[in-house]
C-alpha cells in the first residue's frame, strides 16, 4: 500500500486580512469584544467588500488587538497586581504571603478561614486539598487553592496566583509551590492526608516534608 499525503489550502478562517487589522490598529483602545461585533456589523463596507469577515473569529481580533496593546497591557497587569494587594490589606483576615509577593509573578494570600484561631481550629485542619485552575483570568495567572474538610464543610485556607511565563530559571513553578506549602507550614498547617487532582509524580516526597513531618 502507497500512501500520500496531499498539501491542502489553509482555512480562510485562519487567515486576517491588511484591511482588519488595521481596523484594530486605528480602534486599539476599545475592548477586543466591540471591535469584534464592529467587524461583523460592517461586512458590507467598502472597505471590508473584498475580506469575508464572517470567517474571523473573536479570538484571532484579541491575538491582533493584544500584540497591539503590549505595552499598555503589561501596565495594566502591574496595576491590577497592586490593587490586588491593597484590596487584600484592607480585609479583615486576609493576610498577605510575603515570600510570595513577586509583581508580575505570584501573589499568595491566607483567608479568614486559616488566620482567625478564635474560630476555627488548627488541630481540626488533619485533611487537605489542593486543586488548581488555568488560563481563567484575563493576565493568564495560574490558580492555585488549599482548602480543608472543617466539620463536613469545605473552607478555603489559601490561593496562589503564578504567572511564571517570563522567569527564566531552572524549576520556576515547583519552587514558587514550595514555598506556597513552606510558608503554610510555617503558619501551623500540618494535615495527615493531602489530595491533589494532579500527578505530581516527583512532587509527593515534598507534600511529605512540608506538610507531614
Amino acid at each position: 500500500m502507497i500512501y500520500e499525503h496531499c498539501k491542502h489550502p489553509k482555512p480562510d478562517k485562519f487567515h486576517m486580512t491588511p484591511e482588519v487589522e488595521s481596523y484594530i490598529n486605528a480602534h486599539k483602545h476599545f475592548a477586543p469584544r466591540h471591535i469584534y461585533q464592529n467587524l461583523l456589523q460592517m461586512m458590507d463596507k467598502s472597505q471590508f467588500e473584498k475580506t469575508e469577515l464572517y470567517t474571523i473569529t473573536r479570538q484571532q481580533v484579541y491575538n491582533v488587538w493584544r500584540s497591539i496593546n503590549k505595552t499598555g497591557w503589561e501596565r495594566d497587569a502591574a496595576n491590577d497586581y497592586r490593587s490586588a494587594q491593597l484590596l487584600l490589606a484592607e480585609q479583615d483576615g486576609y493576610r498577605l504571603v510575603h515570600s510570595l509577593q513577586e509583581p508580575g509573578v505570584s501573589l499568595a494570600f491566607l483567608t479568614p478561614c486559616f488566620t482567625d484561631r478564635s474560630i476555627y481550629s488548627l488541630a481540626k485542619m488533619t485533611e487537605i486539598f489542593v486543586d488548581s485552575t488555568f488560563g481563567t483570568n484575563k493576565h493568564g495567572y495560574e490558580l492555585y487553592c488549599v482548602l480543608t474538610e472543617y466539620d463536613l464543610v469545605s473552607l478555603p485556607l489559601s490561593y496562589l496566583l503564578l504567572d511564571t511565563r517570563g522567569v527564566q530559571e531552572e524549576g520556576k513553578r515547583g519552587s514558587r509551590l514550595t514555598a506556597w506549602f513552606t510558608a503554610l507550614r510555617g503558619e501551623g498547617l500540618r494535615p495527615n492526608v493531602v489530595h491533589t487532582d494532579k500527578d505530581f509524580a516527583g512532587k509527593k516526597h515534598e507534600f511529605k516534608l512540608l506538610f507531614m513531618v
